[in-house]
């Protein structure tokens, strides 16, 4: 959470294997157990937006179908000189 920004506790029932897990964490890091869950919570993030931009890549059409496509150099089906 960026500095100076107020935060709202909450509570959040954990398995013991996470606690254990944030505490020890915490402690390796000399940190607080909040920067842990929320350094946890960045990495998730993360990888869901990686995982979402992979979708859309896979999505986008090949590059020799863009360059040979309909449409493709103003419609015209020239090609460029490069």
């Amino acid at each position: 959470m960026p500095r100076g920004q107020p935060s709202k506790q909450t509570q959040f029932r954990l398995p013991p294997w996470a606690l254990e897990f944030i505490e020890r964490a915490a402690a390796q890091r000399h940190t607080t157990k909040t920067q842990v869950v929320l350094d946890a919570l960045q990495c998730l993030q993360e990888q869901e937006l990686e995982e979402l931009m992979a979708e859309g890549y896979e999505s986008l059409p090949a590059q020799d179908e863009l360059l040979d496509g309909p449409g493709a150099f103003g419609g015209h089906g020239e090609r460029p000189a490069w």
